[in-house]
């Protein structure tokens, strides 16, 4: 599975509470994965509002360097160093790793309601843009070995043309009066 010689992996849950997704990714099980199969050398993991934080010896212990926090001003540099993203299922999250070009794995979770999310997930891995999976080890650990061995589809890019020639427009008119 292992793409390169030193793998990093960005971890986030965005502003939500979503323990189930850090309590897998943090797992022994899966850190081992990571560090074994994947080749994975440094996990970053944003957990913002949950209880659960990670265990920094759980990483230490397979030779993978853990940077963990709630929150902070800019996540850009974490999404930028990513080889691997793991998402939450919220949009801004995923439309932000996707239009970096980043492997993607989007973890769904089950315990909101009205899961508008796991269509989002759904649709996005079905048209190749990314993989996605619900907050348990084995599933997760199948998503990023997925993840790291296929090719996605390039996700297209954000077009403001449109909109900045249609206010353009709107301001022309009204400028005239």
């Amino acid at each position: 599975v292992t793409m390169s010689t030193e793998e990093t992996l960005f971890i986030t849950v965005g502003s939500t509470l979503f323990d189930d997704l850090i309590e897998a990714a943090s797992h022994p099980s899966f850190v081992s994965f990571l560090a074994d199969e994947c080749g994975v050398k440094e996990v970053a993991i944003q957990y913002g509002k949950g209880e659960v934080e990670p265990d920094p010896s759980t990483f230490a212990d397979r030779g993978v360097r853990l940077t963990s926090f709630r929150y902070k001003d800019s996540i850009q540099e974490d999404f930028e160093r990513a080889t691997v993203v793991i998402s939450h299922a919220g949009s801004g999250s995923i439309l932000e790793s996707l239009r970096k070009k980043k492997r993607t794995v989007v973890v769904v979770n089950e315990k909101l309601m009205d899961n508008h999310q796991s269509e989002l997930a759904d649709q996005l891995a079905l048209d190749g843009y990314l993989e996605y999976c619900y907050p348990k080890v084995e599933q997760l650990k199948e998503a990023v070995r997925k993840a790291m061995k296929k090719e996605f589809k390039p996700f297209p890019q954000q077009d403001c043309s449109r909109f900045s020639s249609l206010f353009l427009s709107h301001m022309n008119k009204h400028a005239s009066v």
